[in-house]
């Protein structure tokens, strides 16, 4: 007898109070809509369960000495294996949970039933990532080193190497997790070895031709990686984004001669903008097409025929991971923008930073994924904070103290809206509050950047 959940039906012995059975059920069907056949078969005969079963509240599904299943469930989620004994009771009569008359026996029990056990699909996770550490330490080691040519040739060796290995995990070895964490592991690789390719004096053109060069390996390296890999594509389509965003921070360092703290705003401001275009982008990238507005009466019976519930499903769930993978990209280039307008002087990036910062958690409202409402939310959180960092930096002790009230006041409100914010619903007044804050921010990000790269002060100096 099998002890694993077939991917079709579950074999299951029905004990009920009357007499036992044994049935097959599909392990993708919730408990509820296999309960009046089970309720069928347990009746004698002339019998009606239905009908008594109204005295005691219907029936319900248990194991021994265990709580009713939940009828939400699939046996598939159930855990249901093949040849399992399953009681049917009434709601009324369950059968009393056991009592352990070992103590050894009952805490094993427990610790056997915990959510958090240790699994061998974890001792893989951790294998692969323990992997990722040892790779980026790698990274480390041969990034600080001061041999420009050796680093270069070892760069690209070892990403050739990476994308031989990730090649050899997905398509010969079946392991699509390895082959991604090998594959994510060629793009800072190649990164490097670009970056140490230009030389020249030091200054904003070298840099800008050094990130240039550095975003072109690194964006080469994601499409080599995802063609090798053929898996995580919204993982490395992410990382696509970053880089070519990275290329055009390099192209204006290396054109205009904006250092990064100038070229930050501009390359911030088009992160943003791109962000509006992310579910469209990933609704075509899914395979997702809707059908043209119809002009005319015959076009009324174009495109009427079902779609299959599977396809659109599965395809609406990858929609939603090239949304989480390009809203990933588009907050870590937003992330680096406020690390490197933190770094710049005067009142314009320090205005820039604090409105962009607003600005991203007020967008995350809008975004229901937790992992997609995390990318704008702590992006503006990490800006919120350099700003305060910057803050005592640069002042004295009176900025300190500043700092020190600022942050007390925001988390003693933080804390309280963590007591009542949650499941609560707000006035519409909040609401639309936020959203005027919110357009008032992204109108803001524009006028300053002007004034940040300052263009303003240039067209008032033609002017007067």
């Amino acid at each position: 007898m099998s002890n694993t959940i077939t991917a079709e039906l579950s074999r299951l012995v029905v004990k009920a109070p009357e007499r036992t059975f044994e049935i097959a059920v599909p392990a993708d069907v919730p408990l509820a809509e296999l309960m009046p056949s089970l309720v069928h078969y347990a009746a004698p005969e002339g019998a009606d369960l239905d009908e008594s079963g109204l005295e005691h509240g219907g029936w319900v599904v248990q194991r021994l000495g265990a709580d009713a299943l939940d009828e939400d469930a699939t046996p598939a989620e159930l855990g249901l294996r093949d040849g399992e004994t399953l009681y049917l009771r009434p709601r009324r009569e369950q059968l009393p949970p056991v009592h352990f008359d070992d103590l050894v026996d009952g805490v094993a029990v427990g610790m056997r039933e915990r959510a958090d056990l240790w699994r061998p699909e974890l001792t893989r996770r951790l294998l692969l990532g323990v992997a990722a550490v040892v790779l980026a330490a790698g990274f480390a080691a041969l990034a600080s080193a001061h041999a420009p040519l050796l680093q270069t040739a070892a760069a690209a060796g070892t990403a050739v190497l990476l994308l031989l290995g990730a090649a050899a995990a997905s398509r010969a070895v079946g392991d699509s997790a390895a082959g991604t964490v090998l594959g994510v592991a060629v793009v800072p690789y190649l990164a490097l070895a670009g970056w140490l390719l230009p030389t020249g004096p030091e200054g904003p053109e070298l840099i800008g031709a050094r990130l240039l060069a550095a975003s072109a390996a690194a964006a080469g390296g994601a499409v080599l990686a995802v063609a090798t890999v053929a898996a995580a594509a919204p993982l490395f389509c992410g990382l696509l984004l970053v880089s070519l965003l990275g290329a055009l921070t390099g192209v204006l360092g290396l054109t205009a001669g904006l250092t990064l703290a100038a070229a930050a705003g501009p390359v911030a401001v088009l992160a943003v903008l791109l962000g509006a275009f992310v579910p469209m982008l990933s609704f075509r990238l899914a395979g997702l097409r809707l059908p043209p507005l119809p002009t005319n009466a015959e076009q009324l019976q174009e495109g009427i025929e079902p779609l299959s519930s599977r396809d659109v499903l599965d395809r609406t769930a990858i929609a939603d991971r090239y949304m989480t993978g390009l809203y990933a990209g588009t907050g870590a280039v937003c992330a680096a923008s406020l690390t490197a307008l933190s770094t710049g002087g005067g009142w314009p990036p320090f205005a820039l930073g604090g409105v962009l910062s607003l600005l991203l958690v007020l967008h995350g409202r809008a975004m229901n994924g937790a992992w997609q409402r995390l990318s704008a939310v702590l992006p503006g959180v990490y800006g919120g904070v350099l700003l305060m960092l910057a803050g005592i930096w640069e002042g004295g002790t009176a900025a300190r103290c500043t700092v020190l009230a600022v942050s007390l006041v925001a988390g003693a409100a933080l804390v309280g809206a963590a007591w009542s914010i949650p499941g609560r619903r707000l006035i519409p007044y909040w609401g639309r509050a936020a959203d005027l804050l919110h357009s008032l921010a992204a109108a803001a990000l524009i006028p300053l950047v002007l004034v940040d790269l300052g263009v303003l002060s240039a067209l008032r100096g033609l002017w007067s």
